[in-house]
């Protein structure tokens, strides 16, 4: 998000946090009033709200990339067993904790979306206890029609405020803003409507069942956790496999392959900088850091590189030593095996290049030489000796 100080955002959180904070105060005062609500139920929608937020699970629905959060259905389930004042101070109170907690959001991002989600709480309760009047039993189709009502009313309050904000910080149209990804964002409210429908006919018709989402929610999680890292596998794979050809992509000079290669060392494991030292008659050092700069120069102009050495791999074989790579961050890091064994590959297709740009300046230098006019004695390339006299 864009800087506090651009005044559309500026006005549409503060109006959201004091709308919300009107209707946290109201739910407070009519609920002194009332009837004490059951602690147990109170607690565990708002711990449903906090688990959920923490523990999402992303699935594919086709192109479509979903959410699974559970915050919604803890919402319903207050909804259903609670007052409505009880109802919006247990979504306020769990989304703060979760939010504002550890593994939360920026205090911006996490009092909007508390504001957000207790707004979404009020107008829930209010069309719910509009339509719907006695206990809640979940027996006919009017008592679900009416906990489906006011959910889909929650859940578009939601969907409308997210980019709302994101058109604010953007500074973009609202419409234009809310068309992208809108199909998305449609079957994302689906998915919560499903989820909240399930759990608030489980909450009054069968409440043992409440126990088992905990376990389904770790469960998803977990499985989710699994394909992610095997994702996250292949994307580094294919990662490496690009940072290895682009090393060879371009000039055939040693600075133009020493440069592409510590920008891809820094690219590829968001390293804070690299160098890379490069021996031989005239040494060099050739340096990139995570912003972007490159520089290359004499070693005793270099300067030294700001961070901690997280690795040094020589670059070479049979005992001939090319140069010598170093990689940076600016704090304490252990290069984990996959991160290892990468750099590894990547050393191993550097001293490849290197060689390929000797052999090459080599050749060049020869078919210099061998130019007519030219004054350089000339050599022949099986003995490297200079070619005999009438040659």
């Amino acid at each position: 998000m864009r800087s506090i100080t651009a005044h559309p955002l500026q006005w549409l959180v503060g109006g959201v946090t004091g709308a919300a904070a009107v209707c946290l105060a109201l739910a407070t005062i009519t609920a002194a009033g009332a009837p004490p609500p059951e602690w147990t139920t109170i607690g565990l929608a708002a711990a449903g709200i906090i688990v959920g937020y923490h523990l999402q699970v992303t699935y594919r629905l086709g192109s479509q990339r979903l959410i699974l959060v559970w915050c919604q259905a803890a919402s319903a389930v207050a909804l259903v067993l609670t007052p409505a004042p009880w109802m919006i101070i247990t979504t306020a109170a769990g989304w703060t904790v979760a939010t504002f907690g550890p593994g939360g959001l920026r205090p911006l991002k996490a009092a909007y979306n508390t504001s957000l989600n207790t707004i979404a709480a009020t107008t829930a309760a209010l069309v719910y206890h509009a339509v719907h009047s006695g206990q809640t039993r979940i027996a006919e189709w009017p008592d679900l029609a009416a906990v489906g009502l006011a959910m889909l009313v929650f859940s578009s309050v939601v969907e409308t405020g997210v980019p709302a904000v994101i058109a604010a910080a953007s500074r973009r149209r609202f419409d234009a803003t809310f068309r992208d990804g809108a199909t998305t964002r449609i079957l994302q409210a689906a998915t919560d409507l499903t989820l909240a429908l399930v759990a608030a006919v489980a909450a009054v018709r069968a409440p043992r069942l409440l126990l088992a989402i905990p376990v389904i929610v770790m469960i998803s999680h977990l499985g989710y956790r699994s394909a992610a890292a095997a994702r996250m596998e292949r994307q580094f794979a294919q990662r490496l496999i690009a940072a290895i050809r682009q090393i060879g992509n371009g000039d055939r000079d040693r600075g133009s392959v020493a440069r592409r290669a510590v920008q891809q060392v820094v690219t590829l494991l968001s390293a804070d900088s690299a160098e890379l030292l490069l021996h031989g008659p005239d040494p060099s050092l050739v340096r990139h850091t995570i912003s972007g700069k490159t520089w290359s120069g004499r070693i005793s102009e270099a300067g030294g590189a700001t961070g901690r050495i997280a690795e040094v791999l020589p670059i070479g074989e049979d005992g001939e030593i090319l140069a010598e790579l170093r990689v940076f961050f600016s704090g304490p890091v252990r290069l984990g095996e996959r991160e290892q064994s990468a750099l590894h590959a990547l050393a191993s297709a550097l001293d490849g290049e290197l060689r390929n740009t000797a052999a090459h300046e080599e050749l060049a230098a020869v078919a210099a030489a061998a130019a007519p006019g030219s004054t350089a004695p000339r050599r022949r390339a099986s003995e490297g000796l200079p070619e005999p006299a009438g040659a």
